[in-house]
């Protein structure tokens, strides 16, 4: 997004909060810090990161898959069928109650549109080839990861059975060869996982939203991650916690740049360039 549309982000905002009243007035407060500060690519002195804010970040380029990935999400978006869903993480945007619509799932428990094309955007500019997503949900996010190269693999890991079983749907649907979606608890799957997979060069972490898990998560993968990686940490603002948690991980020793974009950070490891961290306007 060239512009910077107060009131389109003031939504947004408002959406973005979930959980408890105390959470959504965190998400707000700190909203309100991020428009004061945040950024734009002008006077941006890193090669590095003005590369990714003029390829990747702020780039009008579109994709033809974009189609059929967006008609997928909005079929999604649409059923109004229903599932148990077991939700071990925190903070779920899919509500409290056991059973929960596709429908609803789908619109409050995946990025937004401009999210969705940057996870597809950056996994396309930096070639990735082994990916690793926590927390598969629908797999509407997971397609877009998996559509940027059809030689990349991704490895997904979901602890709904019944919410992997319509990720697994999607994938069908679109003709995802792919992605390998692992269903169990992130504790009992990701060692393995790791073992198995990696190194991974791009990692998504939409899960579990409590403080110690994200950082554990984090800490765990970063060991067996490709020596140039890149971490996307999606709600980085949904409570206090995930917000420190967000601070605590910008603080690691092998982090080389970060990306603040409100809803989501973005690490950098293993960079050679400047260490910095950044907040941006998007």
């Amino acid at each position: 997004m060239r512009s910077w549309k107060n009131s389109q982000n003031n939504h947004q905002a408002l959406a973005f909060c979930g959980g408890s009243f105390v959470e959504a007035v965190h998400t707000a407060i700190e909203f309100f810090k991020y428009l004061a500060t945040a950024k734009t690519r002008h006077g941006i002195h890193s090669p590095f990161v003005y590369n990714f804010l003029e390829e990747v970040l702020y780039s009008q380029k579109e994709f033809y898959v974009f189609d059929e990935l967006f008609e997928k999400r909005k079929q999604l978006r649409s059923d109004p069928s229903t599932i148990e869903v077991t939700d071990f993480g925190a903070g779920s945007r899919a509500g409290l109650t056991k059973t929960r619509s596709l429908s609803g799932i789908a619109k409050k428990g995946s990025p937004d549109k401009k999210f969705l094309k940057l996870l597809f955007k950056i996994a396309h500019y930096y070639d990735s080839k082994n990916i690793l997503e926590l927390g598969t949900s629908l797999g509407i996010s997971t397609s877009f990861l998996a559509s940027a190269h059809s030689k990349s693999k991704v490895v997904t890991i979901e602890g709904c059975p019944q919410t992997a079983k319509i990720a697994q749907q999607t994938f069908d649907d679109l003709k995802l060869c792919n992605i390998e979606l692992i269903v169990g608890q992130f504790d009992e799957k990701l060692d393995s996982a790791l073992t198995e997979n990696g190194p991974f060069d791009l990692i998504y972490i939409d899960g579990n939203h409590r403080e110690e898990a994200t950082v554990h998560y984090f800490e765990q993968i970063e060991k067996h991650a490709a020596k140039e990686a890149i971490f996307i940490l999606d709600d980085i603002y949904w409570s206090a916690g995930m917000t420190r948690a967000w601070e605590k991980i910008k603080g690691h020793k092998n982090v080389s740049v970060t990306l603040d974009l409100f809803r989501m950070g973005i690490v950098f490891t293993g960079v050679k360039t400047p260490r910095y961290d950044y907040r941006f306007r998007f």
